[in-house]
């Protein structure tokens, strides 16, 4: 079993303000951005980490709602950037559809998503959570 305390199976993102640092809004802007998915990054990996280490029920019905709240969390910080942020970036822009890749990579993660969100709510009915 892979150590408990890792940067894995996700590495982190670098934070452009340490690399560089520069304190323009861009690079801050970016370096906000990459913490935000850092957090979301550790989330992924401490599930990916501990669900093979889960013994005890009362364990198990915690993991789920911890992953359940991942989701949620996940799920709205996507909905924000696709209808607030990327719209924001296109229009400073004056570039309509710049940020569809970056849709693009949100839909690769929802179908996984849903599916994680689906089975973890049908445990929590299974072992009347």
């Amino acid at each position: 079993m892979a150590p408990i305390y890792t940067d894995s199976p996700l590495p982190l993102i670098p934070i452009r303000k340490f690399q560089t640092g520069k304190g323009d809004p861009f690079t801050i802007e970016a370096s906000h951005m990459a913490l935000s998915h850092n957090a979301f990054i550790r989330g992924f990996n401490s599930i990916y980490q501990q669900t093979p280490r889960l013994e005890h029920l009362a364990d198990k019905s915690s993991f789920i709602g911890y992953c359940l709240a991942w989701i949620d969390c996940v799920s709205t910080h996507h909905r924000y950037e696709e209808t607030e942020l990327f719209p924001s970036i296109d229009k400073a822009a004056g570039q309509r559809g710049l940020m569809d890749g970056a849709v693009h990579e949100h839909e690769a993660f929802y179908g996984g998503m849903e599916r994680m969100k689906a089975y973890k709510t049908a445990l929590r009915k299974v072992r009347s959570i």
